[in-house]
């Protein structure tokens, strides 16, 4: 089992930020798609090398890309 990047009382302040996606697919856990955005910026490294528990990268990436156009990024990290 992966070791979660932060702990549930963690998640409950965030918990509210993440706005709802409606695509056709079931949308991806946020919990999974943040922590993979901070395995990436812990890492340093290309968003290919994101582990594959993580999700898909692209799906991560575009995640991030519209989070941080939004602002949330910066709500999320300054709580």
């Amino acid at each position: 089992r992966k070791k979660r990047e932060f702990s549930d009382v963690q998640r409950l302040q965030i918990k509210g930020s993440f706005p709802p996606y409606r695509t056709g697919r079931p949308q991806k856990d946020h919990r999974l798609m943040f922590e993979a955005i901070l395995w990436i910026a812990r890492k340093g490294t290309s968003w290919r090398a994101l582990p594959a528990y993580n999700g898909p990268f692209e799906t991560v990436y575009s995640r991030s890309k519209n989070w941080q156009k939004s602002g949330l990024l910066e709500q999320l990290f300054l709580k």
